[in-house]
């Protein structure tokens, strides 16, 4: 339709309500990142967006979404839930779980510490996480600007080793004792497919159990 429309590639090329696709339901943003950031060792005949619904590229696209970043998780059920969720939303998750006892702030353990806009930018509105966070932030030892500053890598590997995630884990252990450093993000799906309450945690049991059949398939 936006090809149709005159001047529809300059006026709605990034309206487009569709944002996953293929049958990995990739988001084509992430793709499109990908192809401009890392390799892609496929011509492309199309747009990323086409090529994602190819069954190369869907698969290709799918793997990087799953696989394509640095973490040692304890299981790959993480994975299979930050695959749902986004990436180090399992570890973001035991951030804000640990976050919450320690604040008393009820957070939901979602793996997002900012809000972020729909096109995934951070948005200037500030997150529960971050206004839980500046209410310990004297326990803590922290200035604001180190806070947001280690906030803004959430979506980075090197989250865990900021002082901002060891501050709160330091803490959370001379108060409570041990925790884990990753946690299913507590997420209810929502589509209009769905007819019951499904949930990411579901999502990654239910992939774990196909993983684990596909393996035994001879």
């Amino acid at each position: 339709m936006i090809d149709e429309i005159p001047f529809g590639k300059l006026l709605f090329s990034n309206s487009n309500p569709i944002t996953t696709a293929g049958a990995m339901q990739v988001k084509v943003s992430f793709a499109q990142q990908w192809v401009e950031q890392a390799h892609y060792p496929y011509p492309l005949l199309g747009t990323v967006r086409d090529e994602v619904f190819t069954r190369k590229g869907g698969v290709f696209f799918g793997i990087a979404r799953l696989l394509g970043y640095p973490y040692a998780y304890a299981s790959r059920l993480y994975y299979f839930a930050d695959y749902n969720a986004g990436p180090y939303s399992s570890r973001n998750a035991a951030f804000q779980f640990a976050l919450s006892k320690l604040s008393g702030f009820r957070l939901e353990l979602d793996g997002d510490l900012l809000v972020y806009r729909q096109d995934s930018s951070p948005s200037a509105e500030i997150s529960q996480t971050k206004k839980a966070l500046l209410s310990i932030k004297k326990k803590l030892q922290l200035s604001e600007e180190t806070i947001f500053s280690d906030l803004k890598k959430e979506k980075l590997a090197e989250f865990d080793k900021t002082k901002l995630w060891q501050s709160v884990f330091a803490l959370y252990h001379q108060r409570f004792g041990d925790i884990k450093k990753q946690m299913l993000p507590r997420i209810t799906l929502k589509s209009p497919k769905l007819s019951r309450t499904l949930s990411t945690a579901w999502f990654a049991e239910a992939v774990e159990v196909k993983y684990e059949r596909c393996l035994r398939v001879k």
